[in-house]
């Protein structure tokens, strides 16, 4: 369940992790452009606040060793993603990056 992960990972980073973006309705999914069928729009997925490199390679070790399979790398975030149905063990950009 996504959010013993993100507690198990808050425990590991020894920080805040602070939540830009979790659970989506469909309509504000559309507002800020997220695709349709988003992880979000399930409660499967959340965009964690990531500034600093050290900060994203130190999250991204801890989600990996987490068992996190689908992750997007952003310039101000990292999203994590636990859905079973969507395709497993990739890494992505977004355009911001």
């Amino acid at each position: 369940m996504l959010i013993d992960i993100l507690e198990k990972a808050r425990v590991a980073y020894g920080k805040s992790i602070v939540i830009e973006s979790g659970f989506r309705c469909e309509k504000h999914n559309k507002e800020v452009k997220g695709v349709p069928g988003s992880s979000h729009t399930l409660g499967q997925a959340a965009d964690i606040r990531c500034y600093l490199a050290a900060d994203r390679y130190a999250l991204l070790k801890i989600f990996l060793t987490l068992g996190i399979h689908r992750i997007g790398i952003g310039r101000s975030f990292l999203h994590i993603d636990v859905s079973e149905t969507l395709p497993a063990n990739v890494v992505w950009t977004y355009g911001d990056f």
